[in-house]
């Protein structure tokens, strides 16, 4: 039967607690963040486009992906869809 490598067990047993302690005690500054980015209506804007776009081109839905191009990007200024 083989035998458990002390250091392994040590390391187990530290990584569960910093896990913990994470967990339990997550960083005040942190939280702030997420809130204030979560409010940001430009980047939920900007989200919400980008999964859009990637809706269009998972279904294969050309015309849509076309549309979610910029009206200032060189490809759709050179381009129509038709």
């Amino acid at each position: 039967m083989r035998k458990k490598s002390p250091a392994l067990s040590v390391s187990v047993i530290v990584a569960a607690t910093v896990l913990i302690l994470v967990l339990v005690f997550p960083c005040p500054s942190f939280s702030i963040i997420i809130s204030e980015t979560s409010e940001n209506t430009e980047e939920k804007a900007v989200l919400q486009a980008a999964r859009n776009f990637l809706d269009a081109e998972k279904n294969r839905d050309y015309p849509t992906v076309y549309e979610s191009f910029s009206p200032s990007s060189v490809y759709k200024q050179t381009h129509s869809y038709e």
